[in-house]
């Protein structure tokens, strides 16, 4: 026990996925999985962490291009009011999505546990985004049983195991036994991997806050005024971005005469969400942008249209897919 006191910070405890006990996870790992019974016991918010915002200060204070403050309630008397308002707004749709995730997520039987109502209920108690606010918007009365409690659960089917053959081969020549991976420098070398991740995040991050070729440059500053990005990256962007936007395949998407949505979360049936890089509509009319900072990949083109379909199912008509690798135009 004492070990135990001395080391928990540092490990876990691994149950296999096999064991039939109860699994604790966050809402966010169990995406895409499904149980036979589902307990929400608590409000999952850390109300005691502080949420830190970037807001643009130039307006204000010349000096200053940007800031980063407490998103506070105090916050709404200031300038940056409006930042508030839609972080508030943003955190409240984050909310709502992790419950749906959790709510579908059980096969047989879903119990919610959550604090009680306070005696006074303020006018804006049902938009504050904690468990209990959504379920007082649902009913002011609880407990809600639904079903009568007493169909019994399904029997686990039996897995049925499958003997496979390994085929024997010579081990005379090594040839035959050891095969060498050609991508195996990707594998050992991790600092330019993590490199490349970081990159590939980073321009992401830059074009989906470039609606016209003509915003790049403030994008860019803006971006470093914030820290999100150091000076060779800063650097970097300057050189490629112009010829990224500049590029046939590109320039055509960030002009005026689109309407722009760019990395807008997609929530699905299964509680899953698809995130499509830029949106760009003509009316209901929509044609559908993936980046791709590494190497062209057939998973690729299966992302995209999953994307497509998506849209389609949402009532858009989808005038086409695009999808366009960085790394290409930039050789080219």
């Amino acid at each position: 026990m004492t070990w135990w006191e001395e080391v928990k910070v540092k490990e876990a405890v691994i149950v296999p996925e096999a064991t039939d006990a109860v699994q604790i996870m966050t809402i966010h790992k169990a995406k895409g999985l499904a149980f036979r019974v589902v307990i929400i016991p608590f409000n999952w918010e850390d109300s005691s962490s502080k949420n830190e915002i970037w807001v643009d200060s130039s307006k204000h204070y010349k000096k200053l291009k940007s800031t980063l403050v407490n998103s506070a309630k105090s916050l709404s008397l200031t300038y940056f009011s409006a930042e508030y308002e839609k972080d508030k707004e943003l955190a409240l749709l984050d909310n709502l999505n992790k419950l749906y995730v959790a709510m579908t997520r059980p096969k047989e039987r879903l119990y919610i546990f959550s604090k009680s109502f306070p005696k006074k209920i303020t006018d804006d108690f049902n938009i504050k985004g904690k468990l209990h606010n959504f379920l007082h918007h649902y009913s002011s009365v609880y407990p809600i049983i639904k079903g009568d409690g007493k169909e019994s659960f399904q029997q686990k089917e039996k897995e049925e195991s499958s003997p496979f053959v390994v085929e024997r081969f010579s081990k005379n020549c090594w040839q035959e036994a050891i095969f060498l991976k050609h991508s195996a420098e990707k594998v050992w070398d991790v600092e330019k991997q993590q490199e490349n991740v970081e990159w590939g995040k980073l321009l992401h991050l830059v074009l989906s806050q470039i609606n016209k070729t003509t915003d790049v440059f403030q994008v860019i500053e803006d971006i470093f005024a914030k820290g999100k990005c150091d000076k060779n990256q800063f650097n970097r962007l300057k050189k490629q971005l112009p010829i990224l936007l500049e590029s046939q395949q590109i320039s055509k998407y960030f002009t005026s005469n689109w309407k722009v949505k760019t990395e807008k979360e997609i929530l699905l049936e299964t509680g899953e969400t698809y995130v499509p890089d830029r949106l760009v509509f003509d009316g209901n009319k929509v044609v559908v942008i993936d980046y791709k900072t590494g190497d062209e990949d057939p998973k690729h083109k299966k992302q995209i249209i999953n994307y497509a379909n998506t849209l389609e199912k949402m009532g858009y008509e989808v005038l086409s897919t695009d999808l366009i690798y960085t790394k290409k135009i930039l050789k080219s």
